[in-house]
């Protein structure tokens, strides 16, 4: 089987079509797994996996056109990045057809801890995968079933109710705990996704909520570090509430420092300008606890400002 975690996504076909599964939404018995085995969950997470991981590669790659799009100086890039994302929502919407025919049979399932080990796996296993589906659909700004559709702003309330629904697969997966042997259907980690949503997540309620989770169920897997995701992201929030005081004493408006347990919650729940978002992040680890963190915004990024040096410790 392939597997390249960057380029997987490409090759996914869910287990029936998009037809065979309205049919079966119709007839469908949920005491009979036909759909949600073992193995086309395994292949579903797989991909799903995969697609966020070329979904962070193609941003990377594609970062001048989003940087010219953000200030509306390159309306011309949207063809650009339209081409890049085609065949990205394409696979979303292959893993949109098995996410149906997966939640005919397991939606109705128990998640107590009487079930068996074997039906515990699979429900994680489907948990997950809709985890990394929700996680998805904030990058493709797409609603519920629809990819390629206009997606909301940081505004809209819609960004914030998916941030929200990611936040809740997570903690549900998390409050499942581990298998007491290997699973029977190994699955991703929910450390990726709630680290997208803390490191980029709106609005800041979901963001410390993320963070929260990722200090209470504390992990390291490969190269992430829950701990460690928690502090960076808290640093970014830090930085970006210093902006926002900056922002307010330049209008002259009723300025406050940001860092203070002071701060107003309307103020901590204000939306961050996207031009004073995260835009890269640099990070030259000095020992296993400490590192030496550069951030810049999109704002800095584009007028070729240096970064803001921080000390970051976890």
């Amino acid at each position: 089987m392939l597997s390249d975690p960057y380029n997987l996504w490409r090759y996914y076909e869910p287990p029936l079509s998009a037809d065979e599964v309205a049919t079966a939404e119709s007839v469908s018995d949920p005491c009979h797994l036909k759909y949600a085995t073992s193995e086309n969950l395994l292949k579903a997470n797989r991909a799903a996996e995969s697609l966020l991981n070329g979904i962070f590669l193609t941003q990377v790659e594609c970062v001048s056109d989003i940087t010219a799009l953000s200030t509306n100086k390159g309306p011309e890039r949207l063809e650009t990045l339209a081409r890049y994302q085609a065949p990205h929502e394409r696979c979303y919407t292959h893993l949109s057809i098995a996410l149906r025919a997966f939640s005919l049979e397991m939606d109705p399932k128990p998640t107590q801890a009487s079930s068996s080990e074997a039906l515990q796996s699979l429900i994680k296993a489907f948990l997950i995968f809709k985890l990394y589906h929700s996680t998805i659909r904030l990058f493709l700004f797409c609603g519920p079933g629809t990819p390629g559709a206009p997606g909301a702003k940081l505004e809209d309330p819609k960004m914030g109710a998916y941030h929200r629904d990611a936040l809740d697969l997570a903690e549900r997966i998390l409050q499942l705990g581990s298998p007491r042997t290997a699973p029977f259907t190994p699955v991703p980690s929910t450390t990726q996704p709630l680290f997208v949503v803390a490191y980029s997540g709106t609005p800041q309620s979901n963001r410390r909520r993320a963070i929260d989770l990722l200090r209470r169920y504390p992990r390291r897997e490969g190269l992430w570090d829950t701990m460690f995701g928690a502090a960076l992201c808290e640093l970014i929030m830090a930085r970006e509430r210093e902006i926002l005081a900056e922002r307010r004493r330049e209008s002259g408006a009723d300025a406050y420092d940001g860092n203070t347990a002071e701060t107003r919650e309307e103020d901590d729940d204000e939306i961050v300008e996207l031009l004073d978002r995260q835009c890269r992040t640099r990070v030259k680890f000095e020992n296993e606890r400490s590192a030496r963190v550069t951030l810049w915004t999109w704002r800095e990024c584009m007028a070729g400002q240096p970064g803001k040096i921080r000390r970051l410790q976890w």
